[in-house]
């Protein structure tokens, strides 16, 4: 899944545990790119922690 493209989302736990395995491929192309992650910050930064 490309996640920089394909809106996704995970659903909450109600019983159990997650396991979470990240794996990352990319491109010469998507190594070389610039990347900003400010949409990223305003979701998940927190407040005054700069």
């Amino acid at each position: 899944m490309r996640t920089n493209t394909t809106l996704h989302r995970v659903h909450p736990i109600r019983r159990g545990r997650r396991t979470i395995v990240n794996m990352a491929f990319a491109s010469a192309g998507e190594l070389n790119a610039a990347v900003s992650h400010e949409t990223m910050d305003s979701l998940w930064s927190t407040p005054g922690a700069e």
